[in-house]
């Protein structure tokens, strides 16, 4: 194995929905969440794997003919090639300061419009 990906279906309710709702602007949440949005839980890829292609495959995979309109993730501050993967692919910074919880470190919210 030398990928790994995970999305959801997210709604209003869903805990981690819900979190992200609450840390944007009404408009931002609004926009971006809506009644439906897909959810990226995971996407990695192995180390000697890396740079050569899979992120992206794997990631245009994953979000292709989803019936959300827009998708969300968050993604850790210094996962730079992460960051760089998502920011070629059309995603958006939403913030940079999501936390689940007061003491957490302050991580990106990113979306893109599918």
């Amino acid at each position: 194995m030398i990928a790994i990906a995970l999305a959801v279906l997210a709604r209003t309710g869903g805990w981690w929905r819900d979190k992200v709702a609450s840390a944007i602007p009404q408009s931002l949440a609004d926009r971006w969440l809506g009644e439906l949005c897909q959810e990226v839980v995971h996407l990695a890829v192995i180390p000697d794997a890396q740079g050569r292609g899979v992120g992206r495959l794997v990631h245009d995979v994953l979000i292709a003919g989803r019936p959300a309109p827009t998708a969300v993730l968050s993604v850790h501050p210094q996962a730079e090639p992460a960051q760089r993967l998502y920011q070629s692919r059309g995603w958006t910074i939403l913030t940079k300061e999501f936390r689940t919880q007061p003491a957490q470190l302050s991580y990106w919210v990113m979306g893109r419009q599918l």
